[in-house]
């Protein structure tokens, strides 16, 4: 099998039927040349609605973790989900990059190729961001989670909301609209769990444990909030 890239050349909290997927990593594929359809701004969010059936299927990647020259095996096995299992909506869940890239078009791409498989299928997506997405901050990339959600917002499947003041980027209610109205029937939730904890809380270092950030009261004042008014 060779390794070049299986992409097209172009431009949470989750409930339900989900199809949990994990991806295969090497870095070692060949990257697609594209771009984003659309500029942010310029076009709604995809609708999500349930299908006449009343039935409404998620598929979620985790951890599709890769450079520029994303494995070909990620890519097929998440287009074979998708053929199979043909999602109203898929979440790539965190980790979505490496920090192998070495410019901001390297991490461009290495977003593009694995979201390409939901926009060549015009499949609504959403993904959200893991401790490693900013990681190739220190290469000089300057591309941080809130300029990486800047980028995918410009696909025309990408579903994330805009960033707001809330800790974390693009925490999000995404509703899902019943099959018989376009009245909300159900909602996915998105909240950033942020990437590093603080070297202290409160005076209590960090020895011995996880050094992980978590997700803050005013993330959770957001969605109790949120629940009560949609």
């Amino acid at each position: 099998m060779s390794n070049s890239s299986s992409v097209p050349r172009r431009g949470v909290l989750i409930s339900g039927t989900a199809a949990a997927i994990t991806g295969l990593f090497a870095a070692n594929g060949a990257a697609a040349s594209a771009a984003p359809a659309k500029k942010p701004g310029t076009a709604p969010r995809p609708k999500l609605k349930f299908a006449a059936d009343g039935k409404f299927k998620i598929v979620q990647f985790n951890d599709t973790q890769d450079g520029p020259r994303t494995d070909r095996r990620t890519l097929e096995l998440m287009e074979k989900v998708l053929d199979t299992e043909k999602p109203g909506f898929a979440l790539i869940n965190g980790d979505v990059i490496n920090g192998d890239s070495k410019t901001a078009a390297e991490v461009k791409q290495a977003i593009n190729n694995v979201v390409q498989p939901m926009e060549s299928r015009r499949i609504p997506w959403a993904l959200t961001f893991g401790n490693h997405d900013e990681d190739s901050m220190p290469n000089g990339t300057n591309m941080s989670d809130a300029k990486i959600l800047d980028f995918i917002r410009s696909y025309e499947f990408n579903a994330n909301s805009k960033n707001d003041k809330i800790q974390g980027e693009s925490n999000s209610q995404l509703l899902i609209a019943s099959s018989k109205s376009s009245k909300p029937a159900f909602g996915i939730w998105l909240l950033d769990s942020n990437r590093y904890a603080p070297k202290t809380v409160g005076g209590q270092d960090f020895e011995g444990l996880m050094s992980y950030d978590w997700i803050r009261p005013e993330q959770i004042g957001l969605f109790r909030n949120k629940s009560v008014t949609t």
